[in-house]
């Protein structure tokens, strides 16, 4: 599955003040890049990994980006997940920036949230 979207212009920036700081570095990287379009979730069961599923999936955004009107495609990773890291380095994406993890028992990450961007158009 994918779950994909437009980010807010610049000028409509969400808060940090109101923000759990355990989301705050997520927001503060989607903040980085202001109405690009942004790859919230990507995830295969599995059984499935391996199989291409995931680039597949990739492989859509960049018509949705287009019809969106966005000329950069957006998506956040931990660092830890190397897999992930690779697809997304071996489909165009390079890092634009980092921001520490701050632990919270809903994930088991540490060390630093990575932003990753690709022209699409």
């Amino acid at each position: 599955m994918i779950l994909a979207y437009r980010l807010p212009d610049a000028e409509h920036a969400e808060s940090l003040d109101d923000m759990p700081e355990f989301i705050r570095p997520l927001i503060e990287l989607e903040q980085c890049v202001p109405s690009s379009f942004y790859i919230n979730m990507l995830a295969t069961y599995p059984d499935f990994r391996g199989m291409g599923v995931g680039t597949h999936l990739m492989g859509i955004v960049d018509g949705w980006a287009v019809e969106a009107g966005c000329y950069l495609a957006s998506i956040e990773v931990f660092e830890q997940n190397e897999g992930a890291l690779r697809l997304y380095r071996r489909l165009g994406y390079a890092e634009q920036a980092r921001r520490r993890v701050v632990p919270h028992p809903s994930h088991p990450y540490t060390g630093d949230i990575v932003l990753l961007t690709k022209r699409v158009r």
